[in-house]
């Protein structure tokens, strides 16, 4: 008998439940400094059928036709399975509800495995030795 596949499950929820995960991956990450501000929105994703967190992702919009994400974080052991991908339609969805017709990021160039994830989904706006600027069009 086949094992039925995993899917991704994402959820909205507090800022809370985003740190809790990023503490038990990397405590160096602190997003204390956004859980007061109630622009932001934040979202976690877990494999279908269980609870432990595997992503988490924050993002506001600071114009009306901008969606712009602060944080995509996949967990290590859940890299490379589609996770950061659904996370992305995830949030080009939230952009179209809102009429958004931009997706936009920074992302640090010497992380190389974002690097290389943003060049698959997104196009470079702007380089610089300290960040890069990414965009993604919405229709």
């Amino acid at each position: 008998m086949a094992s039925e596949a995993k899917t991704v499950v994402i959820e909205d929820c507090r800022a809370g439940a985003v740190q809790d995960a990023l503490d038990r991956w990397d405590p160096a990450i602190n997003m204390n400094g956004f859980a007061d501000n109630s622009a932001f929105h934040f979202a976690r994703a877990h494999w279908s059928g269980e609870e432990t967190t595997i992503a988490v992702c924050q993002w506001w919009f600071p114009q009306k036709k901008e969606l712009v994400i602060e944080n995509l974080y996949v967990e290590a052991t859940h890299r490379r399975r589609g996770v950061g991908g659904e996370l992305l339609k995830f949030l080009i969805s939230e952009a179209q509800k809102k009429k958004a017709r931009k997706l936009t990021l920074k992302s640090d160039p010497s992380n190389t495995a974002a690097e290389k994830f943003w060049q698959k989904h997104a196009q470079i706006s702007t380089k610089s030795s300290d960040w890069t600027l990414w965009k993604i069009s919405i229709a």
